[in-house]
């Protein structure tokens, strides 16, 4: 994906030579572009596939704001990105629902969200003690807004997007991650 980012960053630096951001931050925002458009494209299909299309996007949404707000482990191709996000949100589907799972993810997630999370890589931007703590906050009030909506509506869809999401923080789920990180590494992928 990187190597398409390039072409396009080189493109635009052609046309706008001097009203353009450096290359490498432009290389880096159409990474991230593309990656989150072949992940929208594969939760299309699989969501389509299955017949969950507005179950998967609800559960994507709400992982992607509780990831946003939390950080997490992360894949270092953007491929297996999109293909790992992809199979936990379509796993995501599957889960029980049901008032006793609501309560069920919605402790667990408070228990992973107070002990795991936040979660940053050596290489991430942290940004400071007092916005950390707001944006932790705000993770624990969506989480909260999450247990309401499912209760009130008997739909768990957001509270199971925040629970994968406090999932991803396990200690044998980053060891995965950094597992899958170095195969790839290993295999030259």
């Amino acid at each position: 994906m990187e190597r398409y980012a390039i072409i396009l960053a080189d493109k635009i630096k052609r046309i706008n030579p001097e009203e353009t951001a450096p290359k490498d931050i432009l290389v880096f925002g159409f990474t991230i572009i593309i990656n989150l458009l072949i992940t929208l494209v594969f939760l299309l299909f699989f969501s389509l596939l299955v017949g969950k299309t507005m179950e998967m996007f609800m559960i994507a949404l709400s992982f992607m704001i509780m990831r946003m707000l939390t950080g997490g482990p992360h894949l270092h191709h953007a491929l297996a990105c999109s293909i790992c996000s992809t199979i936990l949100i379509l796993i995501g589907t599957y889960l029980p629902d049901g008032t006793t799972a609501i309560f069920i993810y919605a402790l667990s997630s408070l228990f992973l969200y107070i002990r795991y999370l936040p979660y940053y890589e050596k290489d991430q931007v942290v940004h400071s003690k007092e916005w950390e703590k707001k944006k932790k906050r705000f993770a624990l009030l969506f989480l909260f807004l999450s247990f309401i909506f499912s209760v009130i509506f008997q739909n768990n869809i957001f509270l199971i997007g925040a629970f994968l999401q406090g999932v991803t923080s396990l200690p044998f789920m980053i060891q995965s991650i950094y597992k899958i990180n170095s195969l790839l590494r290993v295999n030259g992928q």
